[in-house]
């Protein structure tokens, strides 16, 4: 579904802080981020795509793994806005 209102600025303020803790290397930080993310929209696919790439960073295989499967890349085999930047 989408979000509205408080919900989307919520999800938005985290996802972005997700993103920062990467650039800046804080994967604890970003994983917590985008965690928080996902229980306001656990829909979102960069969600899935951003927590699929910190766990595979930490060699969290099969956490990785159902990140990636929960990412629409996977369902339907063609890349997406954030596959192909």
């Amino acid at each position: 579904g989408f979000l509205i209102g408080e919900a989307l600025h919520s999800f938005a303020q985290l996802y972005d802080r997700g993103a920062r803790m990467m650039m800046h290397q804080d994967a604890k930080g970003a994983l917590g981020a985008f965690q928080q993310a996902d229980a306001i929209w656990p829909e979102h696919p960069d969600v899935h795509y951003q927590l699929g790439v910190l766990y595979a960073d930490a060699s969290l295989w099969q956490e990785a793994a159902r990140q990636f499967h929960r990412h629409p890349c996977d369902e339907f085999g063609r890349a997406c806005a954030t596959c192909t930047e």
